[in-house]
């Protein structure tokens, strides 16, 4: 019994760290879309996020792909984002 919940408690608090999928990937769309906000007012680019789509590839790193549209054209991004479950950085994959 006392083996059982030593086990259950350890899974508890890896689950704890690990980032949530869809809330990983709205801050990451937020955080975009904040990075675009200051381009576009810059350079005058009309832009809109159609969609973004993360795919775990090893714990804490997922790479994405980033569906715009700017200017009335269609863009697709790839992405690479880490996490720490805390906080993220990501990157167009150039």
């Amino acid at each position: 019994m006392k083996t059982t919940f030593f086990a259950l408690c350890i899974l508890f608090l890896i689950s704890c760290n690990r980032p949530n999928k869809a809330r990983l990937t709205e801050e990451v769309k937020a955080s975009i879309a904040t990075k675009f906000d200051q381009q576009a007012k810059a350079t005058g680019t009309v832009y809109e996020i159609q969609s973004l789509d993360l795919t775990e590839t090893e714990k804490n790193n997922y790479v994405g792909i980033l569906e715009t549209i700017e200017n009335g054209e269609s863009f697709t991004y790839e992405l690479d984002v880490v996490t720490d479950g805390d906080s993220f950085v990501w990157k167009i994959v150039e």
